[in-house]
């Protein structure tokens, strides 16, 4: 099989509710060459049920499920396995926006790795639960920015909400944390830092963000977070200090990891 442009990314854990819509809005796409890697990550309800039945339905969908391993670890597991020259992240109770992959917005990416930029923060949907209304965010800069540098600290949403090329991720082994619960924020910082250029721009989005009681933001517990954060957070400001980034990229992690460490 030819080697997909896109590759989509949909770790989940009992997600019945809403996997199928989430695959289902990829594999929609006008523009068909990619990839879904469904990961899960042991799931208890019908999410691998369901699964299955996507993969037998389109070759288009391959399935890798494993034990629970928690958040970080499902999705490390499946990042060797991304084949495309652009990654995207979906989370299984979003959709990617209807008409998002086109042929023009794939040539927009060749155009953007021919010229350097290896990730691209857009702007991205708030919707409710029922996906019927929504909101518009738009991101805080506009045009294009050094990786090595302030665009790291100008990131507003999720990390599911960008666009990853894939040769800077296997270019720099960047992986997602694997302690609990796994910093999004972190890789989608690292990924910046570590791009040549980035786009910042409001003129494309992609993430449909779905409003619901499931989301772990919701659930889990912030007494457990929180030294986790402070553990991780202090790993990053090592790592910068250990790069030799800019100062005012140091000072930010510096303060962000002193700020986590009082928090715990």
């Amino acid at each position: 099989m030819a080697e997909p442009f896109l590759s989509i990314m949909v770790p989940v854990y009992n997600g019945e509710d809403y996997l199928a819509d989430a695959v289902h809005s990829a594999l929609s796409q006008p523009c068909k060459d990619l990839e879904v890697l469904i990961l899960n990550d042991g799931s208890t309800d019908r999410t691998l049920e369901i699964a299955n039945k996507l993969a037998a339905e389109d070759n288009r969908v391959f399935v890798q499920s494993h034990k629970n391993l928690g958040m970080g670890a499902n999705r490390n597991c499946g990042m060797p396995l991304m084949r495309g020259k652009w990654f995207l992240f979906l989370d299984d109770d979003d959709i990617i926006r209807p008409g998002f992959y086109t042929e023009s917005i794939k040539q927009l990416l060749v155009d953007l790795q021919s010229a350097g930029f290896e990730t691209v923060v857009p702007a991205r949907v708030r919707a409710n639960e029922s996906l019927d209304r929504g909101m518009l965010d738009r991101v805080p800069l506009d045009g294009p920015m050094p990786g090595e540098g302030i665009a790291c600290l100008n990131l507003p949403y999720e990390f599911a909400t960008m666009l990853y090329c894939g040769d800077m991720i296997r270019r720099e082994n960047l992986r997602f944390s694997e302690g609990w619960p796994e910093m999004e924020s972190i890789f989608r910082h690292q990924a910046v830092c570590l791009s040549q250029k980035t786009l910042f721009t409001n003129e494309i989005w992609f993430a449909v963000r779905r409003d619901n009681p499931t989301q772990i933001t919701r659930t889990w517990d912030y007494a457990k977070v929180a030294p986790v954060r402070a553990e991780r957070y202090a790993a990053l400001a090592d790592w910068h200090r250990q790069r030799g980034t800019c100062q005012e990229v140091q000072e930010w992690a510096d303060a962000t990891a002193c700020s986590a460490s009082e928090e715990a």
